[in-house]
């Protein structure tokens, strides 16, 4: 089985302090396991961060050895995926920026502290914080890149000192029998261009 293995790139990640919006109704959750409980102990131990670039290298060598894979089987259109048992490349990321961004405020104990946890999942991972359908998704590693710039949560140094790659993408169009959720082709097809 794979294991994953990653030291995260805090150089490559600037953060800023951001506020994120509170939450509008109830959230919407697939929590795997003793995910929630993982979480709460994991921002426990990081209150109030003052250096996030150590943050994240302590956070990613909590998740070594961990399966590799999205563990989101059974996740229904509209939930958020709350899963730090299992994580591809991508849910890593997530997961890790979502922890700092909820750690570095100690205000609130257990359910407040995990809803800020949740939001900022929420945020990183789809277009403008909503996960109402499959299409709200970011699929792409650097559409999500994008995001987190936008958000002022990452520089794009590549923009800095040297000039983009641009690489096209066609993987989900290419394999729409796997992702039947996605109903909004064309607009897949637009974001996969841009």
């Amino acid at each position: 089985m794979k294991t994953f293995r990653i030291r995260l790139f805090s150089a490559l990640l600037l953060l800023s302090v951001v506020l994120l919006p509170g939450a509008t109704g109830a959230e919407r959750l697939l929590i795997v396991g003793k995910s929630r409980q993982q979480a709460l102990e994991l921002m426990a131990r990081s209150e109030a961060p003052a250096c996030f670039a150590a943050f994240f290298e302590a956070r990613a060598c909590d998740f070594e050895d961990i399966p590799y894979g999205s563990g989101g089987r059974g996740l229904k259109e509209g939930q958020t995926l709350v899963n730090l048992e299992r994580m591809d490349c991508l849910t890593f990321v997530e997961n890790v920026l979502a922890l700092g961004l909820a750690a570095r405020d100690s205000v609130g104990e257990g359910s407040a502290r995990f809803a800020r946890f949740t939001r900022a999942l929420k945020a990183i991972r789809h277009y403008g914080g909503q996960a109402e359908t499959w299409d709200d998704r970011i699929w792409y590693f650097v559409h999500e890149l994008e995001q987190l710039e936008a958000m002022g949560l990452a520089v794009n140094i590549a923009a800095i000192n040297g000039e983009p790659f641009h690489k096209p993408m066609h993987y989900l169009s290419d394999n729409r029998q796997a992702y039947r959720g996605i109903r909004d082709w064309v607009r897949m097809g637009q974001r996969e261009r841009e």
